[in-house]
């Protein structure tokens, strides 16, 4: 459930005028599902006014140089208070989480800014220049307490704090361009009496990321915070890895069918050695014999022809 109350008025028009509004609101929602509770309930109140004027002219410098100039500016106070308390409880069938939120907080405020450009036009070109500047002041004060905790599949994630104070300050800013080329500027500070703590603790993993962290926020007139997080992404190291398997298995395929491919070289190769040298130890063994046969018959032919030399001899000599 929602309401607001609004009342504006507005006087003038684009160019010189100025605007009021005050909007005052409520509101209520809670909503409950299979798997979460939710609830919210808040109420706040602003008002605002708001001044502006613009003024722009053209004049002829020389012939053929036209020169344009618009200027404006314009002021703005706003009044804000919130006052709010929400909070949840989720399980998603992997991560139970929950969390609560309460505070308050007022904020006033004015500003005010101013904007100047001009443009030279000739027909051998255009030049462009612009200025702008912007200062403003506040006050605030705020008071809340949060908490959040969750707890699951993809680890522990608590946090919590608490923050009370009050503080003002002022900012300025503005800027020059002249065609493509600007420069910018900021300043702000800030003071103020503030109290807190703020502090958490993690450990999770998530999409392939380790983080294991902690943090912490002091805050008494001058804010001190420390954070120690670290992050582990684990998906490259996992595709490496893979990556690394893949190839080793390419590896050892390719190895697997050159080895066998060679085993089935050498097998061949030795079987038709195997058969070249059992041709061979034949032929060479026929050989052989044959030359012990004929060496043998002329072994014997040569002993006969020497035994009848010698017998005839002994005849002559008679010893026969």
């Amino acid at each position: 459930m929602q309401k607001n109350i609004r009342l504006n008025s507005r006087v003038g028009n684009k160019k010189t005028g100025a605007s009021t509004g005050v909007n005052v609101g409520t509101k209520v929602e809670g909503n409950v599902t299979k798997t979460s509770v939710s609830g919210e309930i808040n109420a706040e109140a602003a008002a605002k006014a708001e001044v502006h004027v613009e003024k722009s002219t053209s004049s002829k410098i020389t012939p053929g140089i036209k020169g344009k100039a618009k200027a404006g500016a314009k002021a703005d106070a706003n009044v804000h208070a919130n006052v709010g308390a929400s909070g949840e409880a989720d399980w998603n069938g992997k991560d139970a989480k929950i969390e609560a939120k309460v505070g308050a907080e007022t904020r006033a405020e004015v500003n005010a800014e101013g904007s100047a450009s001009g443009r030279i036009i000739s027909k051998h070109g255009n030049i462009y220049a612009k200025t702008s500047g912007n200062a403003g002041a506040y006050t605030e004060a705020k008071a809340g307490v949060e908490g959040n905790a969750s707890v699951g599949k993809h680890g522990v994630d608590v946090n919590g704090g608490a923050v009370a104070g009050a503080g003002a300050g002022v900012e300025a800013g503005g800027s020059v361009g002249v065609g493509n080329v600007s420069v910018d500027g900021k300043i702000g500070a800030s003071v103020g009496l503030q109290a807190g703590i703020e502090g958490g603790a993690h450990a999770t993993m998530k999409d392939g990321v380790i983080s294991v962290g902690v943090a912490g926020d002091a805050a008494l007139l001058v804010g001190i915070d420390a954070d120690v997080n670290v992050n582990l992404d684990t998906k490259p190291i996992i595709n490496t890895a893979k990556k690394i398997g893949n190839t080793a298995k390419k590896t050892g395929k390719k190895i697997g069918k050159f080895a066998k491919k060679t085993t089935n070289k050498i097998k061949n190769t030795t079987n038709k050695v195997t058969k070249k040298t059992a041709k061979i130890a034949k032929k060479t063994t026929k050989t052989v014999a044959n030359t012990a046969k004929k060496t043998g018959k002329a072994i014997s032919s040569t002993a006969k022809k020497a035994a009848n030399s010698a017998k005839k001899v002994g005849k002559k000599l008679k010893f026969w």
